[in-house]
């Protein structure tokens, strides 16, 4: 089926003579009855006039091909890029092309009945041979190829506007300059993540928060299910932030929610999400739901995975002492120890955890017990504090 649309396509014969001396004309049709057939021979004078006025429909087919590729395409990066976006546009684009083709293709029908009469629909067979055929394919294809490395240079002066737009916000700080280098490059270049998460650094940089706000979560939406640990860690950090800044704490959780459970994550990648959402909350008074999102990440675990079991009650552990569930913290402490106790390949962690249990039982007053546990981690008494389980106050990050 394509190959028989190329051919007709890359064809550029558009009226023969077949052997009987009739004449056939080419339609606008790409498949079967694409040729007029005429039960006679008309005039070549005739047939020039008629030639001509389908190079100028053709001409006119052309340019609104042209037309309505660029407004579609400029309008179209204006949007949010998703597939759903692409498909709208692409069903434009088409709708536009084909009603185009079918009003050029009545009129040219209703020209060729003005001056000939009625015609028969058969299929258009000039007659050629296959490796002129081949031929005309080839340079159709030739042409394509430009085409295409044209329209690859006009997206050459993107990837300088992209690397100009970096330096600005990541090596100047020239931020009111990477805003209109960006403004500029999206006049003709669809903005992809790496663009909105220069935007958002300097439009928080520049104060316009709601600004930031806003392209981090379409930098988020836009990157797709894929989680990027490195880069979606920030985004969603800053998200709290900045939602928290424009609002108040709970709408910051409610949309790191929302965008976080859009991504495809491994245990490995939930645990700093919950990480993160914890401490959050923990900064801001929010104890609500930290012990059930670590109960839910330790529950679906495979129950092999001794590995993963350790560190996330390790990180359980700790919040629950910033959250002021002391008791609850001990408790996961003494397990974690005593399992650390037996297996070697835990031994190391038992300084830390020794240390942590024994803040733990301060709290509560256990004070024997907490020197116990000081001794037991064999820690510098000038160097203890710096074992206390602490958050830091969360600041807007700038990726490196």
């Amino acid at each position: 089926m394509l190959r028989k649309i190329l051919n007709s396509i890359a064809n550029p014969i558009l009226y023969y003579v077949d052997k009987s001396g009739n004449s056939v004309f080419r339609n606008y049709c790409f498949l079967r009855n694409n040729g007029c057939f005429y039960n006679k021979s008309i005039p070549k004078k005739d047939v020039g006039r008629t030639l001509e006025y389908r190079f100028e429909m053709d001409k006119f087919i052309k340019r609104s091909y042209i037309w309505a590729t660029v407004i579609i395409y400029l309008v179209f990066i204006h949007f949010q890029i998703t597939i759903l976006n692409f498909i709208i546009a692409e069903l434009i684009w088409l709708f536009i092309v084909c009603g185009v083709r079918v009003i050029c293709s009545k009129k040219y029908n209703n020209y060729l009945e003005s001056r000939f009469g009625k015609y028969d629909l058969i299929k258009f067979r000039p007659p050629i041979s296959k490796e002129k055929f081949r031929n005309y394919r080839k340079i159709y294809i030739g042409r394509a190829v430009v085409i295409i490395c044209l329209v690859g240079l006009l997206f050459l002066p993107a990837l300088f506007l992209q690397q100009s737009i970096k330096v600005n916000v990541y090596k100047k700080h020239n931020y009111s300059s990477a805003l209109k280098v960006l403004k500029f490059y999206s006049w003709f270049y669809p903005l992809n993540v790496d663009n909105y998460d220069y935007s958002a650094v300097a439009k928080y940089m520049s104060k316009d928060l709601k600004g930031a706000l806003s392209d981090y979560e379409k930098s988020v939406k836009l990157s797709g299910e894929n989680f990027d640990v490195k880069k979606d860690i920030i985004r969603l950090g800053n998200i709290l932030y900045l939602k928290k800044q424009l609002s108040n704490p709970n709408e910051a959780i409610d949309l790191f929610n929302e965008l976080a459970t859009n991504k495809k994550t491994n245990i490995d990648e939930e645990s700093q999400l919950v990480w993160i959402k914890s401490m959050f909350k923990i900064e801001n008074n929010i104890t609500d739901g930290i012990i059930y999102d670590y109960d839910n990440l330790l529950a679906s675990l495979d129950q092999n995975d001794i590995n993963k079991w350790f560190y996330i009650t390790s990180d359980k552990a700790y919040v629950s002492y910033l959250a002021g569930d002391y008791v609850g913290a001990i408790d996961l402490y003494d397990s974690l120890i005593e399992y650390a106790e037996n297996n070697n390949k835990f031994a190391k962690e038992l300084v830390s955890l020794y240390a942590e249990r024994a803040f733990a039982k301060r709290q509560i007053e256990d004070f024997p017990g907490a020197e116990d546990d000081f001794k037991l981690s064999q820690i510098s008494p000038w160097e203890l504090t710096k074992y206390e389980p602490r958050f830091e106050k969360q600041t807007f990050v700038i990726p490196d």
